[in-house]
């Protein structure tokens, strides 16, 4: 490397990898400037990956609301209101599947039980990530997020109760 050469940090090339070409060649730079040298939190990894999401949907490539609003930025924390509807997102999700368990186990099917109550949990995390953290992305978004994750619950938990 010669003295005066610029470096681009590791971490710029992954999120960048996640949007289309054409996007990345029209707004890449920009985004880059964006995030520049500041560490990544977990609500700003979520905002790249949805608008991600949102880049490869969307049919007018339009610039995704990192952009467009400054989310990098801490002016829009995250409310006590919402915490409270992710917790209550998680105990009723939580609530609800330990219940329809309770109720396949009372009825005899105690392997579909235990699949409801096990899957419940982990369910009800990613129901509160889906009103919590992706609060403000596209529907598009957030349904591939919280879908995504979802069915990988599902199909872990089915393929652990058909092989363990």
């Amino acid at each position: 490397m010669r003295a005066g050469e610029a470096v681009d940090p590791p971490r710029d090339r992954w999120f960048l990898k996640l949007y289309p070409r054409d996007w990345r060649e029209r707004y890449g730079d920009e985004l880059s400037a964006m995030v520049g040298d500041r560490p990544l939190s977990l609500r700003n990894s979520i905002d790249l990956i949805a608008g991600a999401i949102d880049a490869r949907v969307m049919k007018e490539r339009k610039m995704p609301p990192i952009l467009r609003t400054a989310c990098l930025t801490d002016n829009d924390p995250q409310s006590i209101a919402d915490g409270m509807r992710g917790a209550a997102m998680m105990i009723v999700s939580t609530v609800v599947l330990s219940g329809i368990g309770i109720a396949f186990g009372k009825n005899g099917w105690h392997e579909t039980g235990d699949f409801f109550k096990g899957l419940s949990f982990p369910f009800s995390l990613a129901m509160m990530s889906h009103v919590m953290y992706l609060r403000k992305q596209s529907a598009a978004a957030k349904w591939i997020i919280t879908g995504g994750t979802v069915t990988f619950l599902i199909v872990i938990s089915l393929l652990a109760a058909v092989f363990l």
